[in-house]
């Protein structure tokens, strides 16, 4: 199903029309035509509107229902962020942001109409920035020591290969991803494509 689909689906589930939908989100009744048909994407204030009414915008962007064992795999991605985060000697302060900048770029991507699966390549600057910070490698990690294409192509494949196998990985995951290929390339000396495909399994595999 399409995110157009399931955002019928969700507008009928809660028994609305869709004018009544449409004024309780702030729109025309045109717009929610457009939605539902996917010929445009909605915003995030939109989006923010929907939620406050009952709608399971995790579904209907993702395909997959906010449940509790759902809301709890991603306080435990977080968790295991901030905790790794804190391995490496990166402050509380310094992690925040980095989490902070991506949703940013996230919802300017929304206000543009455009999805938020696939913004690992936004994300480059401030990756490069948020490893630069870490006290423990800091002697590796000057301004000369970040492969720019070597990140670039590791987030090329990466997106490919989720393409491919039609996973979808939130942004922090993505970034997550994309720093642990990054480290063990950047020692190797090479793109492990295979490698990728593994990470993603299973990372996907432990999302299940």
């Amino acid at each position: 199903m399409s995110i157009g689909s399931r955002l019928r689906e969700e507008r009928e589930k809660i028994n609305m029309t869709q004018e009544d939908f449409a004024i309780a989100c702030g729109v025309r009744r045109r717009a929610q035509s457009s939605y539902e048909s996917d010929t445009r994407s909605p915003d995030a204030k939109y989006l923010e509107a929907a939620t406050k009414i009952g709608v399971d915008i995790s579904y209907v962007i993702y395909g997959q229902e906010n449940t509790f064992q759902n809301t709890l795999r991603n306080m435990v991605i977080e968790d295991l962020f901030s905790l790794i985060c804190y391995e490496l000697g990166i402050s509380d302060e310094d992690t925040l942001l980095l989490i902070e900048n991506s949703v940013s770029i996230a919802q300017e991507i929304y206000k543009k109409n455009e999805e938020v699966d696939g913004i690992a390549a936004d994300l480059v600057e401030p990756v490069k920035n948020f490893l630069k910070k870490n006290t423990k490698i800091a002697t590796q990690c000057d301004d000369n020591s970040i492969d720019t294409n070597l990140l670039k192509t590791i987030i090329e494949r990466l997106e490919f290969s989720l393409e491919q196998k039609k996973i979808r990985f939130k942004p922090e995951k993505k970034a997550l991803a994309a720093i642990t290929l990054y480290r063990s390339f950047k020692a190797s000396g090479k793109v492990d494509q295979q490698m990728i495909e593994d990470l993603i399994d299973l990372a996907s595999q432990s999302a299940a």
